[in-house]
């Protein structure tokens, strides 16, 4: 039953595809693309709190949400696709209560990551593996603004 349920939820989570804030074609927005790289055996956990901080529901009601989407392509390799209407929205974004939440239940604090600049992508790769309470093995964040002109 319990693996009928992730079954459905990633099914779910994979489908999801919705749009936020409305951008006019002269606009430039600020997209953003992370892949996340889990420790094995944390699926279940990460699906779980990405569900109960409603990261999903609630970044698309964010006022400077284009679109936030969550691709789920194996059990240890996540994608989100977004776009902000700048960058300060995804900043504000990660601060926001159910953010801070999400980040807190998986284990992620950038304290205990080495991130490095490599290529055009900031890096996070865990450097402290003495606690079993993280999910976040490495993160790669891909960052840029730009005009549909």
């Amino acid at each position: 039953m319990k693996a009928l349920f992730m079954l459905a939820v990633t099914m779910l989570l994979t489908s999801i595809a919705q749009s936020g804030a409305m951008v006019s074609p002269a606009q430039t927005i600020y997209h953003n693309s992370a892949i996340v790289v889990l420790k094995p055996g944390t699926y279940p956990m990460y699906i779980k709190a990405v569900k109960s901080a409603q990261i999903m529901s609630e970044t698309l009601k964010e006022p400077g949400n284009v679109y936030y989407r969550l691709n789920v392509i194996s059990q240890t390799l996540i994608s989100f696709d977004e776009a902000w209407l700048n960058g300060k929205a995804l900043q504000d974004h990660l601060a926001t209560p159910h953010m801070t939440r999400f980040f807190k239940t998986i284990g992620f604090d950038p304290q205990l990551y080495t991130i490095t600049q490599e290529g055009g992508s900031t890096v996070f790769r865990r450097k402290v593996r003495s606690s079993s309470n993280y999910a976040i093995e490495k993160l790669i964040l891909n960052g840029y603004e730009f005009n549909q002109n």
